[in-house]
């Protein structure tokens, strides 16, 4: 006999001198509450999602924007020259004869984009 089967038949021997446990009557229940508990607990822990810009305030720029978006399109170069603001004038706007301010409405938009897409990226890592 090898080392191995020596071992074996001790275990063997042990087992049927000890017999096997047998769990108590509501070891299941027990189980069952101890894990729907940790469950809750882990529910109610978990860390909720809250937008770091709220929609009132996505609803003022948004109002914002528009109002500069339609005066830029309802307005002229001509328009924009005679108001008190200077406004500096983009030498490719001129060419395709758009209102500058329709051109700083547009960056602006490209701007809000640019940091709605980062914060959405920032929170699609966590």
């Amino acid at each position: 006999m090898n080392q191995e089967d020596k071992i074996e038949d001790l275990l063997r021997k042990r087992i049927k001198e000890e017999g096997l446990e047998q769990p108590s009557f509501d070891f299941a229940d027990k189980t069952m509450k101890m894990i729907q508990s940790e469950a809750l607990v882990k529910k109610t822990a978990s860390i909720s999602y809250k937008a770091p810009i709220s929609k009132g305030v996505w609803i003022v720029l948004a109002l914002i924007f528009s109002s500069f978006l339609m005066y830029s399109l309802f307005t002229t170069a001509d328009d924009v020259q005679r108001l008190p603001l200077e406004i500096p004038r983009i030498d490719w706007a001129a060419y395709f004869n758009i209102s500058p301010l329709f051109t700083y409405s547009f960056s602006l938009c490209m701007i809000l984009f640019l940091i709605s897409s980062i914060l959405w990226s920032r929170k699609l890592k966590f």
